[in-house]
C-alpha cells in the first residue's frame, strides 16, 4: 500500500513538475516575443534620433533672435568659433570683432583673431598641425541676405576658407521619462555633477561613473559591448552608426533586462539633445566677391534669412568650388 501511495505523490510530482515546465516555457516564449518586439521599436526611434541629428552647446545669439528652420538634416557642427550678426555689428563668439558699415577694419580684426587664436593653439600643441575647421554662423531669422553676404565677403577676405551655417533642425520626437539618465545630463549641464571641492574638478568628472553602468547593471555585457564599439571610429556618424544597429542587437541578447526608456535617455544624451533641440548645419567653402574661380549666389538684399537661407542650402557644389554672396535691388 505504502509503494502505491508513493506512485502517487511521484505521479503528482511528475503532473506538477510538467506544468510548471510548461508555464514557464510559455511565460519565457512570451517575453522573447515581446523583447523582439521592443527592440524593433527601439531601432525604429534611434533610426528617427539620427535622422533629425544632435544638439549642440547653447548658442549666444544677440537678444530676441531665434535660428531659422532648415526642413533637412544637413549634416553636424563641430565646436569652433562662432559668428553672429546684431545689427551692423559682428560677434564672434559673442565679443564685438568690427562692423559691417566698416568692412576694411572688420577684415582686419577677424584675421588678427585668427592669427591670434592659431599662435595660441601652436603653443599650446607644439609640433602638431592644426585642422583648418570652418567657422560657424548662427543668424536670426530676419537677418537680410544683404548684411549675410557682406559677412562672407568679411570673412573670406579675412582668411577664412569655410563657413558652417546653423540652423534649427525639424524634430517629431519627445524627451524620454527617466529617472536616471535625464538628472545626470542635467547636473553636468549645470556643473553640478563636478565635485568643486575637489582641486582638478575636470578629471574628478571624467573618472566618475556615469548613467551607463546604471543602465545596463543587469546588462553588463551590453555595455563593454558599446565601449568597445565606440573606440573603432572616430568619425561621429559612422560611430552612430555602429552604436544604434548593434545596442538593439545587444540589448536582446541579454534577454531585454533593462529598462527601455532610460536607453532612450542615455542615446538622448549622447547626442546632445538635453543641450539643445536638433541642429542641422551647412558647410560652404566661400570666397570673396569678384573672385575668379567663385560661384555666385544672388539674392534680393533686403531678402529675410528665414527664407535666403535656402538659397546656400540648395546650391549645387562641385568638388574644390567656392561660394560667393552677392545681393542686389529688386
Amino acid at each position: 500500500m505504502a509503494r502505491i501511495e508513493d506512485r502517487g505523490f511521484l505521479g503528482i510530482g511528475l503532473i506538477t513538475g510538467l506544468f510548471f515546465v510548461v508555464i514557464v516555457g510559455c511565460r519565457s516564449a512570451a517575453h522573447k516575443e515581446l523583447c523582439t518586439k521592443d527592440m524593433a521599436e527601439l531601432k525604429t526611434w534611434l533610426k528617427q534620433l539620427d535622422g533629425e541629428g544632435g544638439g549642440s552647446a547653447p548658442i549666444s545669439l544677440p537678444p530676441g533672435q531665434i535660428l531659422a528652420v532648415t526642413g533637412v538634416r544637413a549634416g553636424d557642427a563641430l565646436d569652433a568659433p562662432t559668428l553672429t550678426l546684431d545689427g551692423g555689428l559682428i560677434r564672434l563668439d559673442g565679443v564685438p570683432a568690427g562692423s559691417l558699415r566698416d568692412p576694411e577694419i572688420a577684415t582686419r580684426e577677424l584675421a588678427a583673431r585668427r592669427d591670434r587664436a592659431a599662435q595660441l593653439w601652436a603653443e599650446l600643441h607644439p609640433g602638431k598641425t592644426r585642422a583648418d575647421a570652418p567657422y560657424l554662423v548662427a543668424l536670426g531669422t530676419e537677418i537680410r541676405w544683404s548684411d549675410v553676404a557682406a559677412l562672407v565677403d568679411i570673412a573670406a577676405r579675412a582668411s577664412v576658407r569655410r563657413l558652417t551655417f546653423l540652423f534649427q533642425g525639424p524634430t517629431a520626437l519627445t524627451e524620454p521619462p527617466s529617472k536616471v539618465v535625464a538628472p545626470f545630463a542635467r547636473k553636468l549641464l549645470m556643473g553640478e555633477a563636478i565635485d568643486p571641492s575637489q582641486k582638478a574638478p575636470l578629471l574628478v568628472a571624467q573618472s566618475n561613473p556615469g548613467p551607463a553602468e546604471s543602465v545596463f547593471a543587469r546588462c553588463p555585457d551590453v555595455s563593454k559591448e558599446l565601449s568597445a564599439l565606440g573606440r573603432n571610429s572616430a568619425n561621429p556618424a559612422e560611430k552612430n552608426a555602429v552604436m544604434n544597429e548593434a545596442l538593439p542587437r545587444a540589448i536582446e541578447a541579454c534577454g531585454c533586462k533593462v529598462d527601455i526608456n532610460e536607453v532612450k535617455a542615455l542615446r538622448w544624451m549622447q547626442y546632445g539633445r538635453y543641450e539643445s533641440a536638433p541642429m542641422a548645419a551647412h558647410t560652404i567653402a566661400i570666397a570673396a566677391r569678384g573672385a575668379a574661380d567663385a560661384t555666385e549666389i544672388a539674392a534680393p538684399g533686403s531678402e529675410r534669412w528665414s527664407t535666403a537661407h535656402d538659397r546656400i542650402v540648395s546650391a549645387p557644389q562641385r568638388s574644390g568650388a567656392r561660394l560667393s554672396l552677392v545681393s542686389f535691388d529688386p
